[in-house]
């Protein structure tokens, strides 16, 4: 499997703000964004 280093970064993100919209805002990217992003892993 080959990941992306924007999805890694959205996982860590989420990850560590423990929520998908407050990932977001810290990444500059939508709710539904990470949420694709975290569903492709």
């Amino acid at each position: 499997m080959n990941y992306t280093l924007r999805q890694l970064c959205t996982f860590v993100a989420v990850a560590h703000y423990s929520g998908l919209s407050r990932a977001g805002q810290s990444i500059d990217l939508s709710q539904s964004a990470v949420s694709h992003s975290i569903k492709e892993l």
